[in-house]
C-alpha cells in the first residue's frame, strides 16, 4: 500500500514541476481506496475524489467472502515470513480470484485495520481538504454515505452524490456532478 502512495507522490511532483498549483486526487474502486488513503497520509492537496469507492477490507463480510485471508498473511508476516508468496483470495465485483503474492503485500492492502481501511483513512483525512465521494445505486460494492464519507473532516465542499449507475459506469453517470465539483474548489 505504501508503494502507491509513493507513486502517487511522483505524479503529483511530476505535476507540480510542470506548474500544478492545485492537486486533486481521485480514483475508482481501489483507486479511490488509495486515493483516500492518500490524502490521509499527505498535506496541501486540494480535494479527494473517490469514485465508486472498492476494496473495504475493514468491511466483515468483505472479510469473510475472502475466508480471512488476510489472517494467514499476517501469520507468515509474524513468523518472518512477510517476503514468501503464497495465494491469496481476492473478490473484485463478486468475482473471485486467487493471487499470488508476498505475504506483507497482500495484508498491507488487506487487512482490516491495516493502511488500505477506509474508515480509517476517511477520519485521517487532513483537514482543509474536501472530499467527493460518488457511490452508483446499482452498485454492489457501496456501502453507503455512513459507512467512510462522514467520517471525514468537515468540510463546505465535501459532497456525496449517489448516481443512476453501477460499479463500472459510476464514473461517467457522475460526470457533470464531478467535474462541477471539481470546478468549484
Amino acid at each position: 500500500y505504501e508503494q502507491s502512495m509513493e507513486e502517487i507522490d511522483s505524479v503529483v511532483a511530476d505535476l507540480k514541476s510542470r506548474g500544478a498549483t492545485k492537486i486533486v486526487v481521485g480514483g475508482h474502486s481501489i483507486g479511490a481506496n488509495a486515493a483516500l488513503g492518500y490524502g490521509a497520509r499527505r498535506d496541501g492537496l486540494n480535494g479527494i475524489l473517490a469514485i465508486a469507492p472498492g476494496h473495504v477490507p475493514g468491511n466483515d463480510d468483505y472479510q469473510l467472502m475472502l475466508d480471512n485471508d488476510y489472517q494467514r498473511a499476517q501469520e507468515m508476516v509474524e513468523a518472518g515470513k512477510g517476503e514468501e508468496t503464497a495465494d491469496f483470495k481476492d473478490i473484485n465485483q463478486k468475482e473471485a480470484s486467487d493471487w499470488n503474492l508476498k505475504a506483507r503485500v497482500y495484508l498491507s492492502w488487506f487487512d482490516p485495520q491495516g493502511p488500505a481501511s477506509m474508515k480509517k483513512n476517511s477520519t485521517a483525512l487532513r483537514p482543509g481538504t474536501p472530499l467527493m465521494w460518488v457511490d452508483g445505486v446499482k452498485d454492489f460494492s457501496a456501502k453507503g454515505k455512513y459507512y467512510a464519507f462522514e467520517s471525514a473532516p468537515a468540510h463546505p465542499k465535501n459532497a456525496y452524490v449517489v448516481v443512476d449507475g453501477n460499479h463500472g459506469n459510476a464514473p461517467i453517470k457522475g460526470k457533470k456532478e464531478i467535474i462541477a465539483w471539481l470546478k468549484g474548489l
